[in-house]
């Protein structure tokens, strides 16, 4: 017969053992606080643009619109953080000589993988830069799209491409205007919250002379691709 000694020792008493986790329950229902639950008088949101491309040089970054858009107060570039060095290697082995490229917070002079970021957006509206950013994702047009802010008619047109984020009625109301911007063959892509009223969106782009060949729909969600046929 033989008896196996208890090691255990007021020091290691959580090994082995199956430890009650603490923060789980409010996490699990609906408690957690996040950094988007953070909402402060004066608060400010900010969003990265990030490259597409794998490697790329950077020939120039163009703020300009993006400054005089309303509710933006300020667009950095690594130009305007104007750092003299990279960010610091975070370990370094003693007597161990570590190659290791430069991480930049911004981009400087070229990309070096998909999602590098290249600008730093900062405003008081997370909805509309996460709402522009993500209709381009949405209809993969992140390297094709030149944004262009103003009234109709822009007075800058025709357009190959026209994205128009809005509500039903102001859909319906300017359907002829979207039309007007686009060039024969042009395509429209429409969208916004209104799976309630899409017909009436739908009826407006048909009569405006533009003919809608697909649908994308995310729960109320809705983004139709129209064609300014000849």
């Amino acid at each position: 017969m033989s008896a196996t000694a208890d090691t255990t020792t007021a020091g290691t008493a959580h090994v082995g053992r199956a430890m009650r986790r603490k923060e789980d329950p409010r996490l699990i229902t609906g408690q957690g606080t996040y950094v988007d639950d953070v909402n402060l008088v004066g608060q400010l949101w900010a969003a990265f643009v990030r490259s597409p491309e794998a490697h790329a040089k950077i020939v120039s970054i163009d703020t300009s619109a993006a400054k005089a858009r309303e509710g933006v107060h300020a667009v950095y570039t690594n130009e305007d953080l104007d750092m003299e060095t990279p960010l610091p290697m975070a370990w370094v082995p003693p007597g161990v000589e570590v190659k290791t490229p430069d991480h930049w917070v911004l981009a400087k002079g070229e990309v070096k993988h998909v999602g590098d970021p290249v600008a730093l957006v900062i405003g008081d509206d997370p909805l509309a830069i996460e709402a522009t950013a993500a209709n381009a994702r949405r209809n993969r047009l992140g390297r094709r799209i030149r944004a262009r802010e103003g009234s109709l008619p822009t007075g800058e047109g025709p357009f190959e491409i026209v994205l128009a984020n809005l509500i039903a009625s102001l859909l319906v109301r300017i359907a002829g205007d979207l039309r007007t911007e686009l060039a024969t063959g042009g395509t429209l892509l429409a969208s916004g919250i209104f799976v309630d009223r899409e017909a009436d969106v739908r009826d407006a782009l048909e009569a405006a002379g533009l003919r809608v060949t697909d649908r994308l729909a995310e729960g109320d969600w809705v983004a139709l691709e129209a064609v300014h046929a000849a």
